[in-house]
């Protein structure tokens, strides 16, 4: 009875093996005269040989190759740019459903520099429906992440008390001064601005205030209360002088955070304004060493500056005094 049991399993178990082992299907394999992409787009091999180009098309996705392969694969609708070094012969074509097969590129001699191959895979038919499952499956977290959605919320500003601040300026992926759309907060603080994905910033500006910066981690966050709080206004004063403690006039100053310039006065005095808190100011004039002061949090402190002259015969004319407060 057991070995008859076994031997009904491994007839249906020889029966399902051709099933779960299934290699893709090469329809053909030629070398594209007329396509130029392999020298309009080309890559070299570390002996600044120009590579050839295969071009898989193979409508299933997930796929992945091995071989002599320079670069990273080029992921195209319907097709694969795999840019492989002269001369070589095989190429193996790997899939999550199906089994990695070897091809031989070309019969009668190996690939030649900048010729364009076009290879041409299909799915066996009894694997056809499992593997345009794993692609409708990626296709739909594609449009997942594409998914948009109306973000809403009030913006209150933080003084002595929380109270609504309309006018507030809300952009969506601010960068570099480019932005994709723009809102303002009513005047009860309330805001909504649509077509928000997942991952992108807003951004919340008014005068006086500080920028804060919000993102959408997930649609269950569409719903954003933003609380700005005052900008910290410090003033950086301080004195320039010699080494023996004369005042030095006209030295250039400049906040690198923020590209503030000031020039000390006939006293060697300077002020700069500023809503930066960390930062670093340089201080220059000729036939002088470059002072450099990494401050923090220095809100009303006084700075002296001391510059040092630099001595042509020890070539010090780059030398960086650093100083931190």
């Amino acid at each position: 009875m057991k070995m008859r049991c076994c031997c009904i399993l491994l007839f249906f178990l020889f029966l399902s093996f051709p099933t779960f082992c299934q290699k893709p299907n090469v329809e053909g394999i030629y070398a594209d005269v007329h396509d130029l992409s392999a020298n309009t787009e080309p890559r070299y091999d570390l002996n600044k040989e120009r590579c050839a180009l295969v071009k898989v098309r193979f409508v299933a996705k997930h796929a992945s190759f091995e071989g002599n392969i320079i670069g990273d694969v080029i992921k195209k609708e319907g097709e694969y740019w795999v840019y492989m070094t002269k001369g070589s012969r095989y190429l193996t074509v790997k899939h999550p459903d199906l089994l990695p097969t070897q091809i031989m590129l070309d019969k009668s001699q190996p690939l030649e520099s900048g010729v364009v191959y076009v290879l041409t895979l299909s799915i066996p038919d009894s694997m056809y429906a499992t593997v345009m499952r794993r692609n409708d499956s990626d296709t739909n977290d594609s449009e997942s992440s594409e998914r948009k959605c109306i973000v809403s919320g009030k913006v209150f500003a933080e003084n002595d008390s929380i109270k609504p601040l309309g006018g507030v300026t809300i952009y969506q992926n601010l960068q570099e001064g480019s932005y994709e759309s723009m809102v303002y907060s009513s005047a009860d603080g309330s805001y909504s601005i649509p077509n928000i994905k997942l991952g992108d910033n807003l951004t919340f500006t008014y005068k006086d205030y500080q920028t804060q910066t919000a993102t959408l981690q997930s649609f269950q966050d569409a719903e954003m209360d933003i609380t700005m709080k005052l900008k910290v206004i410090q003033k950086i004063r301080g004195t320039v002088c010699d080494r023996k403690g004369n005042p030095m006039p006209g030295v250039a100053i400049t906040l690198k955070e923020a590209e503030i310039h000031a020039i000390s006065d006939k006293n060697g005095d300077f002020e700069i304004t500023t809503e930066v808190l960390n930062g670093i100011l340089q201080f220059t004039y000729v036939g002088m060493k470059t002072v450099q002061i990494h401050f923090k949090d220095v809100i009303s402190r006084y700075i002296v500056v001391k510059m040092e002259e630099w001595s042509k015969a020890k070539g010090d004319m780059d030398e960086i005094i650093t100083m931190e407060y």
